[in-house]
């Protein structure tokens, strides 16, 4: 939308204009209002347009209003032949990740991988199939939340109605973000943005449904940093799905330790019997080179590629200068 309508902008400023060429408040305020109205139009029209282009049906189309063009966005993405306007399940699965609707861990992730499994061959979806697909996976999710929630409500710390400004902290103690691993003030973000209704206070219904708006957002952004990665990788996308199954099988909390690293490297390399202090030492390289990565691929990074290669070099001499780094180093690429 800005990227168009930047260029029509000083022309919607120019009749809210005063004296002098400048805008007082009440101008300021129009115009707010005008680019609200067109910012609108634009997601209508996108909206119907993705509903045209996916062939979905009305029904369908009143239900998913609002997300359709970005849904469509993601279904595109895994697309071979724009003509055929199919995909296989398993591309189906990575969308749904994609868009957040199910973890790449857990029950409903199985669930899902079980449901595909029935078919022999795979099956091409088109994309009214998906937005059923993410409707299941909705409801599945919400089935399990309204377990949780009961569990939560039936203690003396959590009563019904559960005010707005606690949900972040209910989250945070349920362990539901545990894949997504936000901080308190992403998880506080994320629940005012997905309070469309602007409420206050939330009973046993309400807790739950803002609590799967709240789970998907979270995972969806948590997607979208990982398609930066594969993109700037170029990793396919069956190997992406590989690599999801395979560390849904390591972990059930969307994190791996010690004790899971070291299964990994029995299985790649049985004749390796690291101790915790090797593969801590693995983890923390890792993790550091996956900040430094991060930086590089964010547009809007402060890193400066010549201090981190400076980094880099430092880091080199120093472990050189010490022989027993060298030593674990050495064994660590065994």
């Amino acid at each position: 939308f800005w990227k168009d309508y930047e260029s029509s902008f000083y022309n919607v400023c120019k009749s809210f204009r005063v004296a002098d060429d400048r805008i007082d408040f009440v101008g300021f305020l129009g115009i707010a209002a005008r680019v609200e109205a067109d910012q609108m139009q634009f997601l209508q029209a996108s909206e119907r347009r993705a509903a045209v282009v996916g062939c979905v049906p009305e029904s369908l189309e009143l239900k998913h209003f609002g997300e359709l063009s970005w849904m469509y966005s993601i279904f595109s993405r895994y697309l071979i032949f724009r003509e055929s306007q199919t995909i296989c399940s398993t591309r189906v699965m990575l969308s749904l990740t994609d868009c957040g609707a199910i973890s790449p861990i857990g029950s409903l992730f199985e669930t899902f991988q079980r449901y595909f499994d029935i078919f022999e061959d795979p099956q091409e979806m088109r994309f009214p199939d998906l937005l059923q697909c993410l409707q299941k996976a909705r409801e599945e999710e919400m089935t399990n939340l309204k377990q949780i929630v009961g569990g939560l409500l039936s203690t003396p710390k959590w009563n019904a109605p559960v005010g707005l400004e606690d949900i972040p902290t209910l989250i945070s103690e349920a362990g539901l973000l545990t894949e997504c691993n936000p901080g308190l003030f992403q998880v506080t973000t994320l629940v005012e943005a997905s309070n469309k209704e602007d409420l206050r206070h939330f009973d046993g219904r309400a807790l739950t449904e803002i609590l799967s708006k709240v789970l998907q957002a979270a995972r969806a952004r948590v997607r979208k940093h990982e398609q930066q990665v594969i993109q700037h990788l170029q990793v396919p996308w069956d190997v992406v799905f590989a690599l999801r199954v395979q560390f849904a099988a390591l972990t059930s909390t969307g994190t791996i330790g010690c004790n899971e690293v070291r299964k990994t490297l029995q299985v790649m390399a049985p004749q390796l019997t690291p101790n915790n202090s090797d593969i801590k030492t693995l983890m923390e390289e890792i993790l550091e080179q996956c900040e430094i990565g991060h930086g590089r691929l964010q547009t809007d990074s402060t890193v400066d590629e010549a201090e981190v290669d400076e980094r880099q070099s430092s880091d080199q001499v120093g472990r050189q200068n010490s022989s027993q780094q060298q030593q674990q180093q050495q064994h660590r690429q065994q």
